[in-house]
């Protein structure tokens, strides 16, 4: 599977995803994008495919710890740990100390901090994926959520 510009994967591409113990199906589960867990057991890498794309253009998106590959819409669920509970939270209530779970390049999971965020003020294309079996998809490097 290769990185590449969220403008440029289609549908039917295979993307990471992560899965863990304490993952909700929403489609089996009646989930609403919510998670408070203190844990994250038995995290594993995941092929998953891309079943739908709906591109929107927004006004600001803003972009985390100085990386502008880590760059989404103020409303994007990122899976963060906040507190020492590991929850969805949207992107521009993200605040500098949050954890977010990083893919390296060697295909492991880590934790890093956020440092810093940036918004960019200007109109830009961004994209929600559906991928199927599992709803967390890897994106700039970071394990988000997007719910149905």
């Amino acid at each position: 599977i290769a990185q590449k510009p969220a403008k440029d994967i289609q549908i039917g591409d295979e993307i990471w995803s992560v899965s863990f113990d304490e993952y909700i199906d929403e489609s089996q589960d009646g989930y609403k994008g919510y998670l408070y867990s203190k844990t994250l057991s038995n995290i594993s890498m995941v092929k998953c495919m891309v079943q739908n794309i709906i591109p929107s253009t927004r006004t600001q998106t803003l972009y985390f710890n100085e990386d502008l590959g880590k760059r989404f819409s103020l409303t994007e669920r990122m899976l963060m740990k906040r507190n020492d509970i590991y929850q969805y939270i949207p992107s521009g209530d993200v605040v500098v100390g949050d954890i977010y779970l990083a893919r390296n390049e060697n295909g492991t999971i880590t934790e890093e901090e956020i440092s810093s965020i940036n918004i960019i003020d200007e109109d830009r294309t961004v994209y929600r994926f559906t991928v199927e079996p599992v709803d967390h998809l890897i994106a700039g490097g970071m394990v988000v959520h997007n719910y149905k």
